[in-house]
């Protein structure tokens, strides 16, 4: 699995306050990312998480 540089930009947010978090993820546009995923698409790879207990 290829995980981008950018990836590692937001490992790093835990460790900021929630307001930079909020300002980074709207910088971003993470938002935007997971409210565009097509349920559709998205729903067998969700329960497949369920069932291996990672979510």
């Amino acid at each position: 699995m290829f995980v981008p540089r950018a990836a590692r930009l937001l490992s790093l947010t835990a460790l900021l306050p929630h307001w930079a978090d909020d300002m980074i993820d709207a910088l971003l546009g993470t938002d935007a990312i997971a409210q565009d995923a097509e349920a559709a698409v998205r729903g067998p790879y969700e329960t497949e998480l369920r069932d291996r207990g990672t979510t």
